[in-house]
């Protein structure tokens, strides 16, 4: 085919007919109407810019071609090439697609269709799903799929394949599944469970953002990629990772909330004991997540035997005694973590916080309006935002000599609070003390330097030099 031969033509689709061995260079050059090519078997060469500014789909190369010359893809163009061979043979240029601007397939074998879903079927007989077509609520991803009587073990969930259905609810995924696509389930606003096998080993981009309805997800050990975005983006769901902190192959921005808020590290496993719910961890240890909300009075203990194996209770989860009618309840010494919002809008009349204890989370006793009297411990450093938030009927606390930040809003319309702040506190937040009505007082005798201006106001009057 001879240079040029089609340059700046109106035509949308070529057959290049069997006997052809070569393009000659930027035979398609400037084609801003072409979108299919089919190229033959017989092809052996692909010249200079042969597609340079034209719009193709995408397009397959046959097995036999040997050379590609420089700028022959991705000059000016973005279409998905599917190629034959399974890795860049010695003849292709350098810079046979300008830039990396087209994705690439390896070892392309055929595109299939059923009627629910596309594939890219591929020469190792594996398979990627392209695009899901259904409409399930519950799905069940098959592990494998048949064309011309070959069986290809489905091992991609490829871009976008899943991106904005709406009619999803549960997706199991087979543990056939490697590599997770960029956007593969962005925008799945009804999602709210989906498993990731043991076998996944990448996850792309905004894979599982703005999923606002997941309810939480279990990463596995075998995960060694995720790229950024891939989880929250807006969303607030719980992330369980069986690693025990982020492995170097995961981008900083993976989890994009950037914080521990809704990460938890080192998981095992999940535990349902009637209406209580464990979280249990690789080194033995235990955090509540859910307790019974119809229980008034609880003593919980140090440990919990799952089928033989002892875990130690380390923490009362997020959540955990949210919005439930519990009025009193004991905590044992094992206790090192209060997680965030864990009491929120409960009754809870008193609480004695453990020795080990170091940050109080936050939102942990928001809107607990019963709640009238806490004992902190030794080991406390930091009260996190909003963390007794409206808790309108508490009347005292201690603060200890180890208590070093406050922060914004903990104690905002604690009205009747009398409370007393050591020269240790090194920080507050803004409108920490708003709207508390007790007596206030403080070792210092004027605002430290690291205590913001607005750490309280609308409140009681400020009682500077004062002893405990």
């Amino acid at each position: 085919m001879s240079t040029r031969a089609f340059h700046k033509s109106n035509v949308e689709k070529i057959i290049i007919l069997e006997g052809i061995t070569k393009i000659n260079d930027e035979a398609f050059i400037e084609n801003p109407n072409l979108r299919s090519v089919i190229l033959p078997n017989s092809l052996v060469e692909i010249g200079n810019d042969v597609f340079t500014s034209s719009h193709l789909y995408n397009i397959i190369i046959p097995e036999n071609v040997q050379r590609i010359g420089k700028y022959a893809f991705g000059n000016g163009q973005s279409c998905t090439i599917y190629c034959e061979a399974t890795s860049k043979p010695i003849g292709w240029n350098s810079e046979w697609n300008h830039a990396n601007a087209c994705p690439v397939v390896w070892g392309f074998d055929a595109n299939y269709s059923d009627i629910n879903y596309d594939y890219v079927l591929y020469k190792d007989n594996t398979a990627t799903i392209t695009k899901y077509k259904g409409s399930d609520m519950k799905l069940v991803v098959p592990e494998t799929v048949t064309y011309n009587d070959n069986d290809y073990i489905i091992t991609q969930i490829g871009d976008n394949a899943f991106q904005g259905n709406d009619d999803l609810y549960l997706v199991e995924l087979p543990e056939t599944i490697v590599t997770i696509g960029q956007y593969a389930f962005e925008g799945c606003s009804n999602l709210i469970s989906i498993n990731l096998p043991d076998g996944l080993a990448e996850i792309g981009n905004y894979v599982f953002s703005s999923c606002y309805n997941l309810n939480n997800i279990v990463i596995p050990n075998s995960v060694e990629i995720i790229r950024d975005y891939a989880f929250m983006n807006g969303c607030s769901y719980d992330v369980y990772c069986e690693a025990s902190s982020r492995p170097n192959g995961w981008d900083i921005g993976w989890c994009s909330n950037n914080d521990d808020t809704f990460v938890t590290w080192n998981y095992k496993d999940k535990y349902v004991d009637g209406l209580n719910e464990y979280i249990l961890f690789n080194d033995n240890t235990a955090i509540i997540k859910k307790y019974n909300p119809n229980v008034t009075s609880v003593v919980i203990n140090e440990n919990i035997n799952v089928n033989g194996t002892i875990y130690t209770i380390t923490g009362i989860g997020k959540n955990a005694f949210e919005d439930s009618k519990l009025t009193t309840i004991k905590l044992p010494n094992t206790i090192t973590k209060i997680y965030e919002e864990a009491f929120e809008n409960s009754f809870i009349e008193s609480i004695t916080i453990p020795e080990g204890v170091t940050t109080i989370s936050r939102y942990a006793f928001n809107s607990c309006s019963s709640l009238k009297e806490v004992v902190l411990p030794n080991t406390l450093i930091k009260i996190e935002y909003g963390a007794f938030n409206d808790c309108s009927n508490l009347i005292n606390i201690n603060l200890p000599n180890s208590l070093k930040q406050i922060d914004d809003y903990a104690f905002v319309y604690c009205y009747n609070l009398n409370i007393f702040i050591s020269n240790n506190v090194l920080k507050i937040g803004a409108y920490a003390f708003q709207n508390v009505y007790g007596e206030i007082r403080c070792e210092a005798t004027s605002k430290p330097l690291g205590w913001n201006e607005n750490w309280c106001i609308n409140s009681s009057e400020v009682i500077w030099g004062s002893s405990k």
